[in-house]
């Protein structure tokens, strides 16, 4: 796939503006003014409004919509049994917002800003949105690893990570969430891949601050003592 930098676009200003018009209904639940305002923006075909309902729930889903244009094949020609098809133009993430009946906690919002790098920390967050019962789950929906401010390797140079680039709908989402929600909390799941941090042992990052969220969507606690959500996750996460 992709991803479309906001500020490479024609009118970035506009675009971060329609996506905060966009969640200020998003996340009130008004699915009527979400559909109109996506509708009416300037990326309309590549998002589309999904309403879910699951186990009795219901759940407001905004998602970029697959290009299946792009086809992995996973490095086996002529084996189309492990080809993956469909990716991302945009790559600006997937924003789920639970409606009915109320969450218990509508004040909570879990995000991850780089799950393609922090690969268990989807599968960790969205348990956590769900066991928790929280307002909010936003995902990154690109690797931090595919725009960059300066052809350098180095994640602080990344314009695809939200937590290194503040102008993304991501922000925008969460911005909106605090303005609205008001005594938010928020976790933001981090874990450690193949190069485990401490002893071998997989830990996770938290955010556990409140900070100003126009630099970034709260600062991390690291849990040294292994007694986090990733450290405690059965391994492996996915069996087969």
């Amino acid at each position: 796939g992709s991803y479309q930098v906001v500020d490479d676009m024609n009118n970035p200003d506009l675009v971060l503006s329609e996506w905060a018009q966009i969640f200020d209904a998003f996340i009130q639940g008004d699915v009527s003014t979400t559909e109109t305002r996506l509708s009416q923006s300037s990326f309309a075909d590549f998002y589309e409004l999904v309403r879910l309902t699951d186990a009795g729930n219901v759940y407001l889903i905004l998602r970029e919509v697959l290009n299946n244009n792009y086809v992995d094949d996973n490095g086996t020609p002529g084996d189309a049994s492990d080809d993956v098809t469909g990716s991302f133009d945009y790559g600006w993430g997937l924003y789920v917002n639970k409606i009915s009946p109320a969450p218990a906690n509508p004040e909570g919002i879990i995000n991850l800003v780089h799950p393609n790098a922090d690969y268990i920390s989807a599968y960790v967050g969205i348990d956590a949105y769900l066991t928790i019962d929280a307002g909010l789950f936003i995902v990154n929906g690109a690797s931090r690893n595919i725009a960059w401010s300066v052809d350098v390797y180095a994640t602080s140079n990344s314009l695809s990570d939200p937590s290194r680039n503040a102008r993304t709908p991501f922000h925008e989402c969460y911005k909106k969430f605090v303005d609205l929600i008001g005594d938010e909390w928020a976790i933001q799941v981090h874990s450690y891949n193949a190069y485990p941090a401490h002893d071998g042992v997989p830990s996770v990052q938290i955010s556990a601050e409140r900070e100003n969220y126009t630099a970034h969507p709260n600062a991390p606690y690291r849990s040294w003592d292994h007694t986090d959500i990733i450290s405690l996750t059965p391994d492996p996460v996915v069996t087969t």
